[in-house]
Formats: structure tokens, C-alpha cells, sequence
């Protein structure tokens, strides 16, 4: 449950960046490669962050079966999903407001 409020706030961080920084609360419904590179850069970044973190203290570990990024000693699943999920969030936004641009 926390980790998915975790998760949540990581994708309203990323829409209110993406607000501070194009000055539109929809901002995401035009999509350019500079827009996605904040949703991927925050969205990697900070799990980046939070996953080194959260090994280091142990908060929690990676089974066995994790596969983990050699230098970074980061799961991949996590980036993963940071990868894709603000994007899915945003597009699902986007198409339940039928905005046209």
C-alpha cells in the first residue's frame, strides 16, 4: 500500500514539474521529445534514488531472481515501472478529458 502512494506521488511530482516548467496544468496532452525526457528523467531518476536508498537502510532487498543493474545495484523491475507507468497514467488523463489538440 505504501509503495503505491509512493508511486503516486512520484507521477504528481512529475505532472507538477511538467506544469512549473510548460505553464499548462495539461501540459502532457502534446507530448514532445523534451516532455517525455522530464517524465523519464524524473521518473528514473528518483526511483533510482529511492531504490539505492531503500537497499542501503534495509528497508527492503531483491529475491534472488531480480534482475539488478550491475553498476547501480538497482532492480530493473522498479525502473521499469517508473518508465512506464507516468506515461500510462498521462495517456489514460489524456484520453478521458477528449481534449484535441
Amino acid at each position: 500500500f505504501f509503495a503505491t502512494l509512493g508511486d503516486v506521488n512520484i507521477v504528481i511530482s512529475i505532472w507538477f514539474v511538467g506544469f512549473i516548467l510548460f505553464k499548462s496544468i495539461w501540459w502532457f496532452l502534446n507530448m514532445t521529445p523534451l516532455k517525455l525526457a522530464v517524465v523519464l528523467g524524473i521518473g528514473v531518476g528518483v526511483t533510482t534514488i529511492l531504490e539505492i536508498q531503500a537497499v542501503k537502510t534495509d528497508r527492503w532487498e531483491y529475491s534472488a531472481i531480480m534482475p539488478v543493474l550491475p553498476v547501480l545495484k538497482v532492480g530493473i523491475s522498479p525502473l521499469l515501472q517508473m518508465t512506464f507507468l507516468p506515461l500510462v497514467v498521462l495517456n489514460i488523463v489524456k484520453k478521458r478529458t477528449n481534449f484535441q489538440i
